[in-house]
């Protein structure tokens, strides 16, 4: 009997998948994005804002996939590769954004200068 693919699993790796791609993009976007003159630093720009927006839902979706892919972990008779990979990288992007926004939380309290 051959086993088949857990769907949760595979849902939690193409989840997991399209988010590393999108956060990935972030890597590239944000030099366009965000400015980088001394005087114009603070500056809640919309592009600044939809960045944040979309990295807040990319938390969020990563943490579905990372849901999914621990459901998919759980089904008997089923393959559980992908739901070892949507595991992983679903982890991999839930900590990297969580450090992101902490890193800009605590770089907002140790220099207020740039918030006005």
């Amino acid at each position: 009997m051959q086993l088949e693919h857990s769907g949760k699993g595979m849902a939690s790796f193409v989840i997991s998948l399209v988010f590393c791609i999108v956060f990935g993009g972030f890597v590239f976007v944000k030099e366009s994005v965000i400015p980088t003159e001394k005087h114009i630093v603070g500056v809640w720009s919309p592009g600044l804002i939809w960045m944040i927006t979309l990295l807040i839902i990319c938390l969020i979706l990563s943490t579905v996939g990372l849901v999914l892919g621990i459901k998919g972990l759980l089904d008997k008779d089923r393959k559980h590769v992908f739901a070892v990979l949507g595991v992983i990288f679903g982890w991999l992007i839930a900590w990297a954004i969580t450090f992101i926004l902490i890193c800009a939380v605590v770089f907002g309290l140790v220099y207020p200068e740039f918030d006005s």
